[in-house]
């Protein structure tokens, strides 16, 4: 399950504000897709076996160079990077800080899926890692139009699985 701390550097690539319907009522929902260069540890959050399967460790550490994956060396060069997870998962909580200081001015959604899981991995040991997160939860006009003004910024955020009962 994805994870990311508070303060976790990202980019909105894409708002889709849309309607759902819940029996005979429409209500609104938003869909954002989010970019996040890290280290190829995100992958272990998919699978444990995911950054073995990229990356290798065949040179040593560089003095002076910081440590962005343990394993930094690309298993297949030739290989195309980009990789799809088909997997997907409810209840997340995703904080938006959108930097006006303070709490109150974050944008927080509640019962989110978390779907549409790519990567591209890089030499190095990063991976720049894409998905989407729907919410149709307490949304309001004010909350939709302020992440439509975030598309192609930088944002930080915090996304929490859901609580395992």
């Amino acid at each position: 399950m994805l994870r990311f701390a508070e303060g976790t550097k990202a980019r909105l690539i894409h708002v889709n504000p849309r309607a759902e319907k819940h029996g005979e009522t429409i209500v609104p929902a938003i869909d954002l897709r989010l970019e996040i260069e890290t280290g190829n540890d995100v992958l272990a959050m998919l699978d444990p076996a995911l950054p073995a399967t990229f990356y290798e460790c065949r040179q040593g550490q560089l003095n002076g160079v910081p440590q962005v994956a343990e394993k930094a060396d690309l298993r297949f060069p030739d290989l195309d990077p980009s990789g799809k997870w088909n997997g997907e998962s409810e209840g997340y909580a995703l904080t938006l800080d959108r930097g006006l200081g303070g709490r109150k001015s974050n944008i927080e959604l509640a019962d989110c899926r978390v779907h549409k899981i790519a990567w591209t991995v890089m030499a190095g040991g990063s991976v720049e890692l894409r998905f989407s997160v729907s919410c149709v939860h307490d949304l309001s006009e004010l909350k939709i139009g302020q992440l439509a003004m975030q598309i192609e910024r930088d944002v930080y955020v915090q996304l929490d699985p859901p609580k395992v009962a």
